[in-house]
């Protein structure tokens, strides 16, 4: 390569040149007065027969045309094979840095002329180049038109070997593939992180299997969202698991035990919840059919007044509809003037609140009479006394859950 003095009317720009934004051109003709007309760094071309094909420099040739020289000085090779032309163009430091759009565009011609991989690393500064050219390969001439991370976001999913999300990036529009590649580095993420959380718990004895095993085999034992959980928990024997993208579930092999002693349980509850609906509902049509028959059951009437006016909150609301029905503070331990509709929803209310049928589990655990239950049970055995004061007459029901209550209020 020599340095040579050429006419500018024998240079012509390269075609090629990936470079669209040529900056201020009048700016870098004036600077070019502080070295005599010319640039300090003379143009590089190549030797075209009669003329010379330029291949870098090509702002400065524009400045020096613009300030009207017809003669430069210029390195001249005679031979310089397209792919050096276009690192030529690209690599210099000194000329205006290159867009984001013009560099990868250039990269890209760079690597479709052949130009080894590492060569456009170290003279573009970009990494992955190997990479970009095996997404371009795939990609074929589609790839004209994508950013260098996009067809670096291709490779990765290739490498990893998602096809699907690949060919999905491949078609997507300009405008959407940073999404649909978060999507699937998301979505492998995650399956990494199952397949992470598969290895920790079949380490740890658990095994992994695709559906939910049946209850009756099996009770849910807990959910895990970390890999450090499955590692660390002691499984019991025989535990399976079913493993997704955002954690696993791990069931234990039921004892059968403890089953035996769970419907023993379950058998008493049932046993006395049943036993506690029936004299809760003979107790309500008695109540009820005293007053369809014109009657009204003071004592309990009374009780249940009392009960509602006490109520939080239906303080006002009661005095007001008692006072409708002719209630007042003289009947609270008498007769009750309150009319019939009225006096059958009081009354409903208050069988409702000391109502037993939902005690069963208590009952079966020995926990009756634990002290959130007492209050209900003094309120059932004062119902119970105030109805027996109207007339009611208890049933085997009512006396068997009356023995119950007894024990498990004691002395009381």
């Amino acid at each position: 390569m020599d340095t040579l003095e050429i006419s500018l009317d024998d240079v012509y720009p390269d075609e090629n040149n990936p470079r669209k934004d040529w900056g201020d051109i009048d700016a870098l003709a004036d600077s070019f007065k502080a070295t005599g007309g010319q640039p300090l760094q003379p143009i590089v071309v190549v030797r075209d027969g009669g003329i010379f094909r330029l291949v870098d420099g090509e702002r400065r040739y524009r400045a020096m045309r613009k300030s009207g020289l017809s003669r430069c000085r210029a390195c001249v090779c005679e031979d310089m094979d397209a792919a050096n032309a276009m690192l030529a163009m690209l690599a210099t430091d000194e000329k205006k840095p290159l867009t984001e759009a013009e560099r990868g565009h250039g990269v890209q011609q760079a690597l479709l002329l052949g130009v080894d991989p590492q060569s456009v690393e170290d003279a573009l500064k970009v990494k992955h180049a190997a990479r970009i050219k095996r997404a371009m390969q795939r990609v074929g001439d589609d790839a004209e038109y994508m950013s260098l991370d996009w067809l670096l976001a291709i490779d990765e999913l290739r490498s990893m070997g998602c096809d699907e999300g690949a060919e999905e990036l491949e078609k997507a529009k300009e405008k959407d593939w940073e999404q649909v590649a978060q999507y699937w580095a998301s979505k492998l993420k995650r399956e990494r992180e199952a397949q992470e959380m598969r290895e920790a718990l079949e380490a740890a004895g658990v095994a992994i299997v695709v559906d939910a095993p049946r209850m009756s085999d099996y009770d849910y034992m807990r959910g895990i969202y970390r890999v450090k959980d499955a590692q660390e928990i002691e499984w019991p024997a025989g535990c399976v698991a079913t493993v997704g993208e955002f954690g696993a579930t791990v069931y234990k092999p039921r004892d059968a035990e403890k089953d035996a002693e769970q419907a023993r349980l379950d058998a008493i509850a049932a046993e006395f919840e049943s036993t506690a609906r029936e004299a809760a509902r003979k107790r309500a049509c008695f109540a009820v059919g005293k007053l369809m028959d014109g009657e009204q059951p003071e004592a309990f009437s009374s009780l249940a007044c009392e009960h509602y006016m006490s109520l939080y909150g239906y303080y006002r609301q009661a005095e007001k509809l008692l006072e409708t029905a002719d209630w007042d503070e003289s009947h609270a331990h008498g007769e009750s003037g309150a009319s019939g509709p009225l006096l059958m929803s009081i009354i409903y209310r208050r069988l409702c609140s000391s109502d037993l049928q939902n005690h069963g589990r208590a009952y079966a655990n020995g926990n009756l009479g634990g002290d959130g239950n007492r209050r209900r049970l003094a309120d059932w055995v004062a119902d119970g006394e105030a109805l027996q004061d109207d007339g009611y007459a208890f049933g085997e029901e009512e006396k068997w859950i009356a023995e119950r209550v007894r024990e498990a209020m004691g002395d009381e």
